[in-house]
């Protein structure tokens, strides 16, 4: 399968460990990451309209080092599945999500009219940035994760989406068990706990296939038992 994902920094965050659990399942994938920090979807569309280079480009994980513009990655190869995701700030509002979105999935569409749509649901901050999370209008960090599910659940409805990849109700589901799913930051998915749920949340959702059992284990930071059993819980719960 070959997925490329129009994204920011959360895509890079759900790339990471992707390729190892999909070798590790004993499925075949090439994920390209288009990545600019914190990129908006409004940026991504001016960013289309302009073709501007601007983004690094990543494969199955690891920074190439080469900037690309969105039509030279849609053209450096016959995608299956094409994600898309706003920004994390931008994404506690519905409205921002439009029209831009719309524009960037029909103009995908009419280079790939046979590559699925994904829309990957982002998450919301933990208590690390909770002064972030006060001054965008929420009170708690549950509060922002109930916020940016129901939008994105919406606008994956509204464009039609093929796929909904639900990353950040995993990660909402660990955080409220008292999991650290998060950076220090308080916003970018842990490299532990955090990265390997989105991983086999992306290889549950794309490929069907179970994940127990799986044996990858080459994380950047050490995952214990417990923890792989709760990221097993949750997908299996929620999935």
């Amino acid at each position: 399968m070959k997925i490329l994902s129009i994204g920011n920094s959360f895509s890079v965050d759900a790339h990471a460990y992707l390729k190892g659990v999909c070798d590790a399942a004993g499925v075949e994938i090439y994920a390209a990451n288009l990545y600019i920090g914190g990129c908006s979807l409004v940026r991504h569309y001016n960013n289309m309209i302009s073709n501007a280079d601007e983004y690094v480009l990543y494969v199955n994980g690891s920074s190439t080092g080469k900037n690309i513009s969105i039509d030279d990655a849609l053209d450096m190869d016959e995608w299956d599945v094409i994600t898309f995701q706003e920004s994390s700030l931008m994404s506690v509002r519905l409205a921002n999500f439009e029209p831009y979105i719309t524009h960037l999935i029909a103009h995908a569409k009419e280079k790939h009219p046979r590559a699925k749509i994904a829309i990957h649901q982002t998450w919301g901050y933990g208590n690390a940035a909770l002064g972030t999370i006060k001054n965008l209008g929420f009170l708690t960090p549950e509060e922002m994760f109930d916020a940016v599910e129901k939008n994105y659940v919406a606008i994956s409805k509204s464009v039609g989406a093929d796929i909904f990849i639900p990353s950040g109700r995993v990660l909402k589901r660990l955080y409220a068990e008292g999991y650290n799913v998060h950076l220090e930051d308080g916003r970018h998915a842990g490299r532990g706990i955090g990265r390997y749920a989105l991983a086999l949340t992306w290889l549950k959702v794309l490929f069907g296939t179970g994940v127990r059992g799986n044996s990858f284990d080459n994380f950047e930071i050490p995952i214990s038992n417990e923890e792989k059993e709760a990221v097993l819980r949750a997908l299996e719960d929620i999935l």
